[in-house]
């Protein structure tokens, strides 16, 4: 969670520096966001990772299905 007064998309590109630095380049990251894809853009240019925008994520749907569960 991200307190109000902070920018939701300069805390994603942070972790994704702070992932790379950690785990290594990725060889790829994909996005179903078109203001997420916007604010890795540059990140994954200048690091050469290639950035892919699809429709769902599916990881992402699975995540949320096991969550209703406990709804």
């Amino acid at each position: 969670m991200n307190e109000p007064e902070e920018d939701s998309l300069v805390i994603l590109a942070n972790s994704l520096i702070d992932f790379i630095f950690k785990y290594g380049l990725p060889r790829e990251i994909r996005v179903s966001n078109m203001i997420v894809e916007a604010a890795l853009e540059q990140i994954c240019e200048i690091c050469e990772i290639k950035l892919r925008k699809v429709k769902r994520l599916h990881a992402m749907d699975d995540f949320l299905n096991s969550m209703r569960k406990f709804n």
